[in-house]
């Protein structure tokens, strides 16, 4: 009957309402297995009348099917399974019989006979209708793990894909995993690809674990040379699988690469967006095949941009700048895709404003890109309205992108600023270093939010050991920058945490926690001593525009170097090589600059040593000799 259901006036469709109008009036006399059927059939065929009129009914179904197992009169598993399938197909959650199961499914003699077809039924239907508490899920995963294994590959499928839906990960998950894998990695060719890309998906998004890395593993080493078998929403479900769980298996890394190229086009939106994210999270290493897909996944949803929703334009803008791909194909998708986003804001979360906002800022290096500023202007009245649903994280990358993109707008700074206060306990080392960064790259002073910090820097609160060694350094230089009113003891906490671990940090990071004491004309020997001792040891790294930092740093404060000498040395091979290079043939610009450069070192030269920066006068004509 299901089939010829094509049209509201249809005779059939005619029938099938008043048939299940008139169910709904003898609901009361029916059993479980009149309810199974009426449940079923409902769930089979497609509805032509008024959605109003099959809501009548089904709540009618739920009302009786929640008798009924109150009265023990679902006779058998399927019964009961059937209903909530229905349910589950029709998107409609029956809150009576539900309410019901949730006090009772534990201590249910019924759920004892429930065979994997039962369980993947019940499971399938939880998962679709969002209803995953506790007294639901713990007596099913126990049933699951001791039949699912033995059922059939779909049945194994749809239950791990339930679980892994709710993010149900329990003990009873990992043995229904375990036992999955024990009984099927060596039979996975009897799966079709659907149900491999599905278990790839569940392993994923269960996370890893030693059943979820062994059964993915043995999917992976199957599915690899059946991947251009694969249509592509399991393509993409498969990739997105593999993604989550953090493993690649190098057989099946080509093979989907190969497997896209030239079918990208066929992806939907939500798939060309998953693939983009994926992609990015597996890092693989640079090919010709990853380019030529990321290449084509942006040249394919460029022009399709109004067909994705606004999580899926978050996801494929966060995926391509994150591998770095850049082309004309990306910055005509960065344009349409901010245009469309801009013109959807409202259905944007607090979370996608500032991933697409940090999106655009990242690819606007290393490209052409120039739209930031403007998707920022166009996106400001939603993240204001946003603002105080923020994360610490979401505030961090909106001000981070601010920054990078030079939109300096003080209305949405001082709202982002409101709600960091709120939040000051909640950033990441890299998070609150970045948004004090912002700010002071945009010279906007936030004065309550950087007064927090300083006062938690200087208290302990904030553990600055855990800082990275760039994080500490934009810290110090957002103080400086900023010209925070008492900065000698904020500098002095950076450069305890800092002092420890300089042996690690990169030459440019020390020049910049330096310079920051600097600027604030902040001696503190402890730091410059360590830095000296370091820079003895590492010379040749402080070269150029190092040394120089250095240098005006120490002649800034008058701090006695033992370091100054050699680091003039450092600078000076820059000036000999410019000497060396008066040649025929050398042009005037480049003697210019040449003369420039040199003037330059003279001045710095007479500055370190006007300064009393040089650690022993007497004995300069001998240092010098020895140089």
């Amino acid at each position: 009957m299901g089939a010829k259901l094509e049209k509201p006036g249809d005779s059939s469709a005619r029938l099938l309402r008043r048939l299940a109008g008139e169910a709904a009036e003898r609901i009361g006399d029916f059993g479980g297995r009149q309810l199974q059927s009426l449940a079923w059939a409902l769930g089979r065929v497609r509805w032509r009348g008024p959605r109003s009129e099959l809501l009548h009914v089904l709540g009618r179904i739920d009302g009786r099917a929640a008798q009924c197992l109150d009265r023990g009169q679902f006779r058998e598993p399927h019964e009961l399974s059937l209903v909530l399938w229905a349910f589950g197909r029709l998107g409609r959650l029956p809150e009576a019989l539900m309410g019901r199961l949730e006090l009772r499914l534990a201590a249910l003699p019924l759920l004892r006979r429930f065979g994997p077809q039962e369980v993947a039924n019940t499971a399938w239907a939880l998962a679709r209708l969002g209803r995953g508490s506790e007294r639901l899920l713990q007596p099913l995963a126990a049933r699951a793990a001791a039949v699912v294994p033995s059922g059939s590959p779909k049945e194994v499928a749809t239950t791990l894909w339930a679980f892994a839906s709710l993010r149900h990960s329990s003990a009873d998950v990992e043995r229904l995993v375990e036992a999955a894998a024990a009984r099927w990695a060596p039979r996975l060719g009897e799966f079709t690809p659907r149900d491999l890309a599905t278990v790839a998906w569940a392993c994923g998004t269960l996370g890893p674990s030693p059943g979820t890395s062994a059964l993915a593993a043995a999917v992976a080493s199957c599915a690899a040379p059946r991947l251009d078998g694969f249509e592509p929403r399991s393509l993409s479900t498969f990739v997105v699988g593999m993604a989550r769980l953090g493993s690649w298996e190098p057989c099946a890394a080509a093979g989907v690469l190969g497997a896209l190229r030239g079918r990208v086009h066929l992806q939907s939106p939500v798939g060309l967006a998953n693939l983009a994210w994926a992609l990015a999270r597996l890092d693989l290493p640079p090919s010709d095949d990853l380019e030529a897909v990321l290449e084509e996944i942006a040249a394919t949803s460029a022009p399709r941009a109004r067909e994705f929703d606004a999580k899926s334009m978050v996801c494929l803008m966060w995926g391509l700048q994150s591998t770095q791909h850049r082309s004309a194909a990306v910055v005509r998708l960065a344009e349409a895709t901010g245009a469309e986003a801009v013109r959807r804001r409202d259905e944007l979360t607090a979370h996608g404003v500032a991933s697409l906002l940090r999106s655009a800022a990242r690819l606007s290096t290393g490209s052409t890109y120039s739209g930031g500023a403007r998707l920022a202007g166009g996106l400001k009245p939603r993240a204001l309205e946003l603002c105080a649903g923020m994360t610490a994280q979401d505030v961090s990358n909106t001000c981070w992108a601010c920054a990078r993109v030079g939109f300096a707008d003080k209305e949405l700074l001082g709202a982002l600023e409101a709600r960091a206060l709120q939040l000051v306990g909640a950033f990441s080392p890299q998070g609150l270093s970045n948004t004090l960064w912002a700010y002071a790259t945009l010279s906007v002073y936030p004065e309550g939010f950087i007064s927090a910090v300083a006062i938690r820097a200087v208290q302990g609160s904030i553990d600055l050991r855990s800082f990275s060694e760039q994080s500490l350094a934009n810290l110090a230089w957002a103080f400086a920058r900023l010209e925070f009113v008492a900065p000698r003891a904020v500098m002095r906490a950076i450069a305890a945490a800092a002092v420890p671990r300089l042996g690690s940090f990169q030459a440019h990071s020390i020049c910049s926690l330096v310079r920051s004491a600097a600027d604030v004309l902040c001696p503190m020997p402890p730091l410059f001593e360590a830095v000296d001792a370091e820079v003895l040891s590492r010379l040749p790294e402080f070269r150029g525009a190092n040394a120089e930092t250095l240098l005006q740093s120490y002649s800034r404060v008058g701090h006695r170097s033992a370091a100054v000498l050699p680091l003039l040395g450092q600078a000076a091979e820059d000036v000999l090589q410019s000497i060396a290079a008066q040649a025929p043939g050398l042009d005037a610009s480049a003697r210019s600059w040449d003369v420039r450069r040199r003037r330059h070192y003279t001045a710095l030269m007479v500055e370190a040593f006007c300064s009393g920066t040089l650690p022993n006068i007497p004995n300069l004509q001998s240092h010098l000799a020895e140089s």
